[in-house]
């Protein structure tokens, strides 16, 4: 497999994509929702690729809402309770 990670101040996006070795004409790519994701994207990555899937959908609110908040290094406002 061939490797390729994205990252948001370069790429706009944080990701990976993997390449299945062998001349295959198809990739995944698996965008990331945070970092505390279950299941590491390129695990998930990998696993569509063996099986020739070229595709995969995911929702633009889960995927880019944390990216764009931790890119611009802001948190969520937590007010302390007393």
């Amino acid at each position: 497999m061939k490797y390729t990670d994205f990252k948001v101040i370069e790429h706009g996006f944080a990701g990976h994509m993997a390449e299945p070795d062998g001349g295959f004409d198809r990739a995944v790519i698996v965008i990331m929702g945070g970092e505390k994701s279950l299941i590491q994207g390129i695990k998930i990555a990998e696993r569509f690729a063996e099986h020739g899937i070229a595709a995969l959908s995911v929702s633009c609110i889960a995927a880019f809402a944390p990216i764009r908040r931790h890119a611009w290094g802001h948190q969520p406002n937590r007010e302390k309770k007393s």
